[in-house]
């Protein structure tokens, strides 16, 4: 098979990352495939993954807008979509499927396959709103992935797809085959998190239990480590500044090296109000880092916890501090968690599973889109 996939910008992200995972385990199962992008820009500092991308021998493609705006941008990948004749249209986050719904009116007959990495609510997508407007559009697609359940039952609800148009498949991380070190990494404590600047991942959360946790371990180090498209740094140094943590948090930016990252934490965090997934989560299991994260769907599906980590009180510092405490003094407890966190990616969220699942919705939709046309031609013999 040959698949195009879209994708709105390649600013490193966690769908953005999950594609690039996808790309290569889907060439590695003898498949080609393309990245189509609608946007070169770049937000907030983040990475371009485009040279990930083609490191793996697949072409990137950057869609011009000729003179028409988003409309020109669309008959650029119309155009060059027919010149590629793909086999399966795969696209990712809201823009690039309303693009790929305005292929499917003009080419019907492209599978056409979306992945939802969120439920696209007022919290979390700013052009929430368009969707019971536009839901015919996304209604054109052959088969939806949905990262979560609650992505499922969004798409359930808002786009009306019916059940057997969705799949839940959980994203997918390579898990090293040896089991993580039973010494401590490093002596002096340092909490971590991977995650964009922005109001709902929790942040300030992080910020503000330093204090009480500090005053067991007063060497400990918070680094919080992202892109920032909207500026919200500037409000989170300020938070800094009156809790008078400055020594004991840093904005390390965003973060060109994120296994590298994980690899010098003791615990990672993610103090996030509403996720659609968490990639990131899944990347410090299988480093095998005992985690701390919010008690949200879908963290409290894939943390189990007391076992793989702890679950702490969304927006609650208290919580959050008593949680990592519990860990910073008993490094033997936090060690387990670690090995018991990595057994559990490995069972449940490798890639393998993730490219498996996904191979299989590809060849159950271009199975689909080819019975109208065999039973024709065997009519036709008979």
């Amino acid at each position: 098979m040959k698949i195009a996939y879209l994708v709105n910008s390649l600013g490193a992200g966690g769908a953005e990352r999950h594609l690039v995972r996808l790309i290569s385990g889907i060439k590695g199962k003898g498949h080609k495939s393309v990245v189509l992008v609608l946007s070169s820009r770049i937000t907030g500092g983040a990475k371009n993954l485009a040279k990930e991308i083609r490191k793996t021998g697949t072409k990137v493609i950057y869609l011009r807008s000729f003179c028409w705006g988003t409309l020109g941008r669309w008959l650029c990948l119309y155009l060059t979509l027919r010149r590629l004749d793909p086999t399966i249209l795969h696209s990712h986050l809201p823009r690039s499927d309303l693009a790929a719904s305005a292929i499917k009116l003009v080419w019907p007959g492209l599978p056409w396959i979306s992945t939802l990495h969120d439920a696209y609510t007022k919290d979390k997508y700013r052009g929430h709103w368009i969707f019971p407007w536009t839901r015919g559009a996304w209604q054109q697609g052959d088969h939806f992935i949905a990262v979560s359940n609650n992505a499922k039952q969004w798409a359930e609800k808002v786009l009306r797809m019916p059940e057997g148009k969705i799949t839940i498949i959980y994203h997918g991380v390579r898990c090293p085959t040896s089991s993580p070190s039973k010494t401590m990494r490093i002596k002096t404590w340092r909490i971590g998190c991977l995650s964009r600047y922005e109001k709902r991942k929790g942040l300030e959360t992080l910020i503000r239990c330093m204090n009480m946790v500090r005053q067991k371990n007063p060497s400990v180090q918070l680094i919080l480590a992202g892109s920032d498209p909207d500026g919200y740094s500037s409000y989170l140094r300020s938070v800094i500044r009156s809790e008078g943590v400055e020594k004991q948090v840093e904005l390390a930016g965003f973060c060109k090296e994120p296994e590298k990252f994980l690899k010098n934490l003791g615990i990672f965090v993610s103090a996030s109000l509403s996720e659609g997934f968490g990639i990131a989560l899944i990347e410090a299991m299988a480093t095998g880092l005992p985690v701390v994260a919010s008690n949200i769907y879908p963290f409290n599906h894939i943390v189990q916890n007391g076992v793989t980590g702890i679950l702490a009180e969304p927006g609650n510092p208290a919580s959050f501090s008593q949680a990592l405490i519990q860990l910073l003094t008993n490094p033997m407890r936090a060690r387990q968690m670690g090995r018991a966190g990595l057994l559990r990616c490995r069972k449940t969220f490798s890639l393998q599973k993730c490219l498996d699942q996904t191979e299989k919705v590809y060849r159950s939709v271009v199975n689909k889109k080819n019975k109208p046309i065999e039973s024709k031609a065997s009519q036709i013999q008979n």
